[in-house]
């Protein structure tokens, strides 16, 4: 199982629409995918994934009410790793919150991560965001 978080410094940079995107290319390919929202506190995969359904994708949703509260958050991760578990996947993807805050480490910490794909746009501002948030 490769778990991929697809992160970037600056919101509203297209980290959905990239983990959407890859979803279908995966299960295109034959994968099975997991797509997790750990974006808490503005979730939207559910919107990219309305109209997109396959036996071989399972979407994490996100409920509102666990905004801002951190053992909630903490309760929400450990779900996911066990619902992971049972499911066993090809592949997670991880649409992560922009900037760098605990739900990073909290990710880091509990899933093995294969890889981290970031998502800029060639804008000064974008790129210098994600330049000094990767250093971390």
């Amino acid at each position: 199982m490769k778990v991929i978080l697809i992160y970037g410094g600056k919101g509203g940079v297209g980290k959905t629409t990239v983990t959407f995107l890859l979803a279908k290319a995966l299960i295109r390919r034959g994968f099975s995918v997991y797509v997790m929202d750990a974006d808490f506190n503005t979730p939207n995969i559910h919107i990219a994934f309305k109209n997109f359904q396959h036996p071989a994708l399972y979407v994490d949703t996100i409920d509102i009410e666990i905004l801002f509260d951190s053992a909630m958050i903490q309760g929400k991760i450990n779900k996911t790793k066990k619902k992971i578990k049972e499911i066993n996947p090809d592949f997670v993807l991880i649409d992560c919150p922009p900037s760098l805050t605990s739900i990073h480490k909290e990710l880091i910490e509990k899933f093995a991560v294969s890889g981290i794909l970031l998502v800029t746009q060639p804008l000064p501002f974008s790129l210098s965001d994600t330049q000094r948030t990767i250093k971390y």
